[in-house]
């Protein structure tokens, strides 16, 4: 009986915002509102602390590029995605974002 061969599939997936500039300036004004707004982190209870954060939605379009060793295709997006920016105490920034599906 013949054993099954091997297939390996080598891919790369690329994406691309159109507007990258812009998204470089959003990201930078959502790290520095929480400076701006002077909400200090308040207690809760005696084990919890509230934490600073930052919000905002942005529309994006540009495209995803879905690689493999004998194709290439090319898929344009547009939608909406929400980024937030959580300020630690010692001054730093952690960004997150997820992608709408509305």
């Amino acid at each position: 009986m013949k054993q099954p061969k091997k297939v390996t599939f080598q891919s790369n997936i690329t994406v691309a915002v159109n507007d990258f500039p812009f998204l470089k300036k959003l990201v930078e004004k959502l790290a520095c509102q929480s400076e701006n707004n002077n909400v200090k982190p308040f207690t809760i209870t005696a084990d919890l602390v509230s934490t600073p954060v930052s919000t905002i939605e942005a529309y994006l379009n540009g495209s995803i590029v879905y690689k493999t060793k004998h194709s290439k295709q090319e898929v344009p997006f547009g939608s909406c995605f929400f980024f937030t920016c959580i300020h630690d105490e010692d001054g730093s920034n952690h960004l997150n974002w997820c992608h709408s599906l509305s």
